[in-house]
């Protein structure tokens, strides 16, 4: 019996694998803004799916950067009271069982590689565009080897751009084109917005972001994901693909990209995979 969850900016998602191969049908609750409340809700939710069975590993991702040694949330602008908590520390003592802590970008990213749009490919880039905006490397199905992982929202686009809302530095890609970024500059949420330009202009930005992670990443595939990609117009990924098409001039050929396919649920996938991995090295 393993417990998978997927902490988001937004929405948490929890289900349990009784097999290692696949999971339940998932519970969805709103992520609470208080780590304490958010701690409560993950050990009452796995201790109510295990029943009187134990619980043997524990595996998720969340919203933001990891510390080093991947047991606490180093920085989160979307979960700023999780900062610093003793998070895998204390699923270690609730569940009394291994815990792998991972970013949520980079599990829904390994998910989707694995079981979903990047089967197949020897490295993938997986970008998602939802409250904030995110990314990992694949390579052979595993999270490519990093210091700190992988924030790719905060790399810089224009250097005379706006200041990032939440680390004040100008022009990140995550201040054009996130949820938060849309919503607080047009007043409504994303899936409220009509205006063509509005989409157009985003997607030529984001064509700009996926030129830098292939020029800086060199994937065999690019998987776009997340809310604002999965709600948004279906012209929004299309005309992305087209300006990418446009922008990147150094390569013969491009790699291509594609729509995810697992939803909501990549990290989920992702997060077996990763405590199946990790199990395996624990073992022996």
């Amino acid at each position: 019996m393993y417990l998978l969850f997927d902490i988001g900016g937004t929405t948490t998602r929890i289900a349990i694998s009784k097999d290692g191969r696949q999971f339940v049908e998932p519970k969805y609750v709103p992520t609470p803004a208080s780590y304490r409340e958010g701690l409560d809700a993950l050990i009452a939710t796995g201790k109510h799916f295990a029943g009187d069975k134990k619980i043997e590993g524990v595996s998720g991702g969340i919203a933001g950067p990891l510390d080093a040694a991947h047991t606490t949330l180093a920085n989160s602008p979307h979960l700023p009271d999780w900062v610093d908590k003793p998070f895998k520390r204390d699923l270690e003592k609730a569940f009394r069982c291994p815990v792998y802590l991972e970013n949520d970008a980079a599990f829904v990213g390994l998910g989707e590689a694995t079981d979903g749009a990047g089967r197949g490919f020897g490295i993938v880039a997986y970008v998602t565009v939802s409250t904030g905006v995110g990314g990992v490397r694949i390579v052979d199905g595993k999270i490519d080897r990093n210091a700190y992982g992988f924030e790719i929202g905060h790399q810089i686009i224009d250097i005379n751009g706006p200041l990032c809302a939440t680390c004040a530095m100008p022009g990140h890609l995550e201040e054009y084109i996130s949820g938060t970024s849309l919503e607080r500059k047009y007043k409504m949420r994303p899936s409220d917005i009509t205006d063509p330009d509005v989409w157009r202009e985003s997607a030529r930005v984001l064509s700009y972001g996926l030129n830098n992670v292939m020029v800086h990443w060199s994937p065999e595939l690019i998987i776009l994901g997340g809310a604002i990609m999965r709600k948004g117009p279906r012209e929004f990924f299309q005309q992305t693909r087209d300006y990418f098409e446009q922008t990147v001039k150094i390569y013969p050929k491009l790699p291509r990209v594609e729509r995810s396919v697992l939803g909501d649920i990549g990290g989920l996938h992702g997060a077996l995979v990763h405590l199946n991995q990790s199990l395996e090295k624990y073992r022996t």
